[in-house]
């Protein structure tokens, strides 16, 4: 009978141990957004395949055929593109302390354009490579690692550390940054405040594959920190952004609150004393002493199957019509390309898409359209020169392990807008992912 109730006392303890404020590694949330659980919640991806898991070591993986084929003005002609990714996912815990994650991708590819090496290009990319330990409310990383800066779906103007987001239907951008820094965060059972984080971390700048072409002005512009501090206040997300990247300061502010069950409002700004990265050695600076990069919009979700976001974005710092017109030649156009490489290995998403001051950005995503069907359009808008860019894609669902995918990027406007330095009418997009 002793046995029975010292058995008994020894579980009781162990699972009030369990239950206490102390949280592991894997419950801080990643952003601040996070801790407002199912209040903030969208449509969930469609399951990546299994995850073979053991006791302190998981991993998963996926392949990616991709390829893409552009109708160009005037000449007529079309330009094929295709690649074959190898995603490769581990993770080893040995201890609820200690956590570490690879993520690697082999790619090869091949353009028809005759104008560009018609060989297969081959490249081998560690996307993450860090490690992370956490006592109590305190996560500490080291190496390579993606970093959520901001919300926004389509633009983030806070976000001034990763290249562009890619457009929803296509390849995510998986690069990381090197970095060394700490998160923490504490969940709270109140009305008033139910979470609360601070952020610091510092970008020294590495580069492993190092372009020897790029100037040594511009190399020192890698190196940087970002810190923020904020939280969920009587069910309002704040917080409050400093940085510190291209040789300069930068301050930023979101704000977001759900006004119903289904709909919210979400504000983002970011404030320089310079233009952005991609248009500042373009074009002499106005004089002014502080440049604004801002999105506001709302967000609707239905029944947890269609979310719809509609947002303005104003960029202070964007070409004006003059500048646009007179001095925007392709030369300049190949600098700016190579500005915005400066934070990835490898850059291949077109970072035209806001060169000007105002655009209406609309995204519908409708996942189980039926059975086996997810639905994305996405359109950029500038009243500016009526410039519109509209991507709708489909994707099918054959199983839990494969999709595939085929979309239309279409632009208009009026003569020589902005969107015509894509060169194409078109571009017809198709994709098969299967995971494993």
């Amino acid at each position: 009978m002793k046995k029975i109730c010292l058995i008994i006392a020894a579980l009781f303890f162990f699972s009030s141990l369990s239950m206490g404020k102390d949280l592991l590694l894997e419950e801080v949330p990643d952003t601040v957004g996070e801790a407002q659980g199912s209040k903030k919640e969208e449509i969930k991806p469609v399951e990546k395949g299994k995850v073979f898991e053991e006791r302190v070591f998981g991993w998963k993986g996926f392949v990616l055929a991709a390829g893409n084929s552009s109708g160009f003005y005037h000449s007529g002609s079309e330009t094929r593109f295709a690649s074959l990714q190898l995603n490769l996912q581990m993770d080893f815990k040995p201890s609820p302390l200690f956590y570490s994650h690879l993520d690697i991708q082999g790619k090869t590819s091949f353009s028809s354009d005759p104008s560009k090496n018609q060989n297969p290009k081959d490249v081998f990319l560690t996307h993450e490579l860090y490690f992370s330990s956490q006592i109590s409310f305190l996560n500490f990383s080291l190496g390579k690692k993606r970093l959520v800066i901001g919300s926004g779906m389509l633009v983030n103007p806070l976000d001034i550390f990763n290249p562009q987001k890619a457009l929803p239907g296509l390849p995510e951008e998986r690069e990381g940054q090197y970095l060394i820094g700490f998160n923490f965060s504490q969940l709270f059972e109140n009305q008033s405040i139910t979470a609360f984080s601070a952020d610091f971390f510092y970008y020294p700048g590495i580069v492993k594959n190092k372009q020897t072409m790029l100037p040594e002005a511009i190399e020192k512009e890698r190196q940087g920190f970002y810190s923020r501090i904020g939280g969920v206040f009587w069910k309002c997300d704040f917080s409050l952004y400093g940085f510190y990247k291209y040789e300069a300061f930068h301050y930023g502010i979101s704000f977001s609150r759900y006004l119903t069950d289904s709909l919210e409002f979400h504000i983002e700004s970011l404030f320089s004393n310079q233009r952005p990265v991609s248009l500042k050695r373009l074009f002499v600076d106005e004089n002014k002493t502080l440049y604004l990069n801002q999105i506001i919009g709302i967000r609707y979700s239905f029944l947890s199957k269609l979310i719809v976001s509609l947002d303005y974005f104003y960029q202070q710092g964007g070409l004006t019509k003059n500048e646009f017109e007179a001095d925007f030649s392709f030369q300049r156009k190949l600098f700016s390309l190579l500005i915005l490489s400066l934070n990835s290995e490898e850059y291949e998403k077109n970072p035209f898409l806001t060169l000007k001051k105002h655009y209406l950005i609309v995204n519908l995503s409708w996942q189980d359209v039926s059975d086996y069907f997810n639905l994305n359009l996405t359109s950029f808008f500038s009243p500016e020169d009526q410039a519109l860019l509209l991507f709708p894609k489909i994707d099918y669902l054959a199983n839990d392990k494969s999709t595939a995918g085929f979309g239309v990027m279409l632009i208009s406007g009026k003569k020589d807008h902005q969107y015509r330095n894509f060169s194409f009418e078109y571009q017809m997009v198709f994709d098969l992912t299967v995971y494993f």
